[in-house]
């Protein structure tokens, strides 16, 4: 009778400390996470509006409503990646020589 309960005084202390760390653990997380969304909101967001701006992304397609500024990044690069693709032209005028170039007599 004794040992049953020791046995379940151990699983509560383990249980309570189990609990206490992963709260621990779970703050910690949540205040890295707050930091690094606050650095993306201030050097990585104003970086991709300045390309999308030089890449004449319409505002529409800038993400501005997103709230998740990692979500907002994602979105922002895809819509200057998209502008940019059809921005490219094809080389299809160019001159290709090859080794069999006319040589000089």
């Amino acid at each position: 009778m004794m040992g049953a309960l020791l046995a379940i005084a151990g699983f509560a202390i383990g249980l309570a400390l189990g609990l206490a760390i992963g709260a621990r653990r779970l703050a910690a997380f949540r205040r890295e996470l707050a930091m690094r969304k606050a650095e993306l909101r201030s050097h990585v967001l104003p970086l991709l509006e300045h390309r999308a701006a030089g890449s004449s992304v319409p505002p529409a397609e800038r993400a501005h409503d997103e709230r998740d500024p990692l979500i907002a990044a994602i979105a922002l690069a895809r819509s200057i990646q998209s502008t940019e693709a059809r921005a490219d032209l094809p080389y299809t005028d160019t001159l290709e020589v090859g080794p069999t170039t006319p040589r000089e007599r």
